[in-house]
């Protein structure tokens, strides 16, 4: 790119340094640069129109630019999608079976996936929006963040059919990218009634590893649990009002103030979640209330540590 004295006065030794630095960016995100990137760098709003102007940057989102050289195919559009929505934004779904190279994935669309509440203007593509992004759900393919793939797999079950879904899942287990096992460790905590794909995932995982999964999987298999060892029943999604907000007990004992968390490969999402989580825990614990937290593993490979410790904390 040439590099005229820039518009704020800046030398053109210092303009050649700061587009050294733009392409070096550039080439680490298939041509593109934001706009936040470009100021980071030290270009000048006037310095940025002036590129503009002289067709060196091409906008191809609100605040994503393309430099003029580089090819405008599908991964770069995927690209932009992502750099235009901002941290935590993730290709999902369709785009992500293709960037995961999945049998039979071909779609060209352009998905990402935001969490809910944080408003992203993308006009590249589709936004989905989830309550449930988790840091173990994300993952770079081709230097894209993308959802990792039993996040990819359970969310693609919304828009391809249960055959297509099997053929992708089936290819990604055989190649040694995940495993049915990692898939329902992930599913065990996003299955709800409702939730788009869920049903296709449930019934390919009942298939392939011969297990009964039905809409609250985890929560089920801490009651059988408490169940074949005697222990009391809990009362499912107990509400908790504490200064104002309401939290609902994923399983309580109301009477012992004591409650059991199902957590999944992470127990936290993003560093934001972590704060709530912990916020949300500390009330609790300050009013009384005393958590057993279980990852899917241990209650699936030690229901007997789960029982005695449930009954260790009741009595």
């Amino acid at each position: 790119m040439p590099s005229p004295t820039g518009a704020n006065g800046s030398s053109g030794d210092e303009v050649d340094h700061i587009d050294a630095e733009v392409f070096a960016r550039c080439g680490t995100q298939r041509g593109l640069i934001t706009l936040g990137q470009m100021r980071e760098l030290g270009l000048s709003d006037g310095e940025i129109r002036s590129r503009i102007e002289r067709g060196w940057l091409v906008r191809v989102e609100a605040k994503v630019f393309a430099v003029r050289s580089s090819p405008a195919d599908w991964a770069q559009q995927v690209t932009a999608a992502v750099l235009a929505g901002g941290p935590d934004v993730l290709a999902t779904q369709r785009s992500a079976t293709r960037l995961w190279n999945l049998s039979g994935a071909t779609s060209r669309r352009v998905e990402v996936v935001v969490p809910r509440g944080m408003r992203r203007r993308i006009t590249t593509g589709r936004v989905v929006e989830t309550t449930d992004l988790r840091a173990s759900d994300a993952a770079v393919r081709h230097g894209i963040p993308v959802t990792a793939l039993p996040r990819t797999l359970i969310d693609v079950g919304a828009s391809v059919g249960p055959r297509l879904l099997a053929e992708m899942a089936d290819d990604a287990v055989r190649r040694k990218l995940t495993t049915y096992d990692e898939i329902l460790d992930r599913f065990v905590r996003l299955a709800r009634r409702g939730r788009p794909g869920v049903a296709r995932m449930r019934t390919l995982l009942g298939e392939r590893l011969g297990v009964d999964l039905t809409a609250n999987d985890f929560e089920r298999m801490v009651l059988e649990i408490v169940a074949d060892h005697g222990l009391p029943a809990p009362v499912c999604q107990h509400p908790v009002i504490i200064e104002g907000d309401k939290y609902f007990l994923d399983l309580a004992w109301p009477e012992h103030r004591r409650f059991v968390e199902c957590d999944g490969w992470e127990t936290h999402g993003t560093p934001q979640a972590l704060v709530e989580d912990l916020e949300r825990q500390n009330k609790l614990v300050l009013a009384g209330w005393v958590p057993l937290r279980f990852a899917y593993r241990t209650v699936k490979d030690r229901p007997g540590l789960v029982a005695r410790q449930i009954r260790s904390a009741l009595t």
